[in-house]
């Protein structure tokens, strides 16, 4: 079977912190950002804009980013969780050389992540290699948010070209 995703997106707060996570925010501030929400709050709106103020605070946004700025990229985020939930991947009719990319901070995994995969990291592996044929598994530094920022980046790039070097006999 594909790999297998939660029914449904996950509550607001759980949004909210991957979405954190995506504007910028650590793994460790964007969980302060939730637990800082007002209690009773009952819109993205009033969510949005408590991280809003809270990413001015901790110098993450502008101090001129106001609400009607990030709202759009809130309502991407939105549908992109609304799309993920209900879709199921089917496998690749041919056989698909693959590199599988996975965080090692498995721990600091997003809420959102770890509540919408409910399957074990050889789970997971086998089920991609029933999609694609062939998998490369290989473990890289950072988290799902921050493997692709400026401090792991090269440990992607070189795993990308040992990839690439193996299938075309490139020199490395």
């Amino acid at each position: 079977p594909a790999p297998v995703f939660a029914q449904a997106p996950p509550e607001l707060p759980e949004q909210i912190q991957g979405f954190c996570r995506s504007l910028g925010f650590s793994w460790k501030q964007a969980q302060q950002a939730i637990k800082s929400l007002p209690p009773n709050y009952q819109s993205d709106t009033v969510a949005l804009q408590h991280l809003l103020e809270r990413g001015k605070q901790i110098g993450i946004f502008p101090p001129m980013l106001d609400l009607k700025t990030i709202l759009p990229f809130w309502q991407v985020f939105e549908s992109n969780m609304q799309a993920l939930y209900p879709y199921k991947a089917t496998p690749y009719p041919s056989t698909l050389q693959t590199l599988f990319l996975q965080a090692r901070d498995a721990e600091n995994k997003s809420l959102l992540v770890a509540r919408s995969i409910r399957v074990t990291d050889r789970q997971t592996e086998e089920q991609w290699k029933q999609l694609v044929g062939a998998l490369q598994h290989t473990v890289v530094p950072g988290d799902h948010y921050s493997m692709i920022g400026a401090g792991f980046v090269n440990a992607i790039a070189k795993s990308m070209l040992e990839f690439l070097s193996t299938l075309y006999s490139l020199p490395v």
